[in-house]
């Protein structure tokens, strides 16, 4: 498995201040999956997420979060945790390493 390399790169959404919480996507091989996979979604799926990015942000213990669900095994070894939202009756889930 390689490393991935933290980049610079906060998605442009207005959270209300203070902000509990920043996201950060990843590059890996000079790619941004994470981007890509964002600026594929519908309109609706983008304003759920940001939706969900936004309240999320407010609130200080991430257990607390709607949509927030602990993954088992070896996952939650590695403080891997998802949030899901639906959109469009698709249902996607997001994947967090929270630390």
């Amino acid at each position: 498995m390689s490393r991935e390399v933290l980049a610079n790169h906060i998605k442009v959404i207005s959270f209300p201040e203070p902000s509990q919480w920043t996201f950060n996507d990843y590059v890996e091989d000079e790619r941004n999956r994470i981007e890509e996979w964002y600026t594929a979604l519908s309109r609706e799926a983008k304003d759920k997420f940001d939706s969900l990015l936004k309240n999320t942000a407010k609130i200080p213990d991430h257990t607390q979060w709607g949509g927030f669900k602990f993954l088992k095994g070896e996952a939650k070894k590695e403080r891997i945790w998802q949030l899901d939202f639906i959109a469009e009756k698709t249902q996607y889930r997001i994947l967090l390493n929270i630390e």
